[in-house]
């Protein structure tokens, strides 16, 4: 992701060039885009040129789809709490589970690739994680929801299908 200027298409097709009068010689200047949607004044770093469009209420929705406002920072802020990485392990598990996929496709390169790309900051469990303590929590979870559910049954069928 490049940072500092921005590429010109998305100075010279969203924003105007401000220009302003240097007061104080012993300073830099800034450079300053407007946006060309709202008329707001922005510092013209391509970070915060995206970081405006992204906001920029006025900013034309058909435009959003064909521009790519991802930000440095948006790669940047993937951390993910303890919980987070939880539910993701817990969700994933359920995943595997009710599609039957062996436990060893979890190791599998492709698949790594695939979740890293998707998010970084994500470290998948590994196929003993997924046989032992997500598959026992898993159980100990869907026998508590069965267990709750057929409290309250006075009768039940079963249909063996052989």
């Amino acid at each position: 992701m490049s940072r500092g200027r921005p590429s010109s298409n998305i100075r010279t097709d969203h924003f105007y060039l401000v220009e302003e009068e240097n007061t104080n010689a012993n300073k830099y200047s800034t450079l300053r885009q407007m946006c060309k949607y709202c008329n707001k004044d922005v510092v013209d770093l391509i970070d915060r040129l995206k970081d405006h469009l992204n906001k920029c209420s006025f900013f034309p929705y058909e435009l959003q789809e064909s521009t790519d406002l991802t930000t440095s920072k948006s790669h940047r802020n993937n951390n993910m709490s303890q919980n987070d990485k939880v539910i993701l392990d817990q969700k994933l598990a359920q995943f595997f589970y009710s599609a039957g996929i062996p436990f060893s496709a979890i190791e599998n390169l492709y698949w790594i690739d695939f979740i890293h790309t998707i998010r970084p900051s994500y470290n998948s469990p590994n196929h003993q994680q997924l046989a032992n303590k997500l598959l026992d929590d898993a159980y100990s979870q869907e026998r508590k929801y069965l267990e709750n559910r057929l409290e309250n049954i006075n009768n039940i069928s079963l249909v063996s299908d052989r």
